[in-house]
């Protein structure tokens, strides 16, 4: 027999008892796709979301605008300043994956309420909205008879 002759017997015949195994390890899991969960809020929703890092603070934000690429959002600071952000959402969502709804702010639709915040910017509108729901949450408000 010559040496041609073996290799093609030994391809035919499985080695015994040889089973493929998958080798583990490399760099770390692939990294899952991003959820987008800003996408489906509707306008004028009102929520609270934290950066992916050390961070314990939330911020809280209002879904002003949405465009086709970018959403306009009201971000409310702290000391109650209010600055305009434009946010691709997918990207923002990679970068705040934790959040909670608040619940939606509509502004005024008719009679006095929107003429009188027709001319205001609405980061303006949205601040008085917010103290608004503040006080009512601290039961500071005094109630109608």
């Amino acid at each position: 027999m010559s040496n041609v002759e073996e290799l093609e017997e030994r391809e035919d015949q499985p080695h015994a008892g040889w089973v493929p195994k998958v080798i583990t390890g490399g760099k770390g899991p692939p990294e899952a796709p991003s959820e987008d969960w800003l996408t489906p809020l509707e306008q004028f929703t009102t929520f609270v979301c934290r950066q992916n890092s050390n961070t314990t603070d939330g911020e809280l934000y209002h879904l002003q605008f949405k465009g086709t690429q970018f959403y306009l959002l009201l971000w409310e600071l702290p000391d109650g300043k209010v600055w305009s952000r434009y946010v691709h959402p997918p990207s923002f969502c990679k970068q705040h994956k934790e959040y909670e709804i608040l619940g939606v702010i509509k502004p005024p639709t008719q009679g006095d309420d929107n003429e009188r915040n027709s001319h205001r910017h609405p980061d303006l509108v949205l601040h008085e909205a917010v103290q608004g729901v503040d006080q009512v949450v601290q039961g500071t408000e005094e109630p109608d008879l």
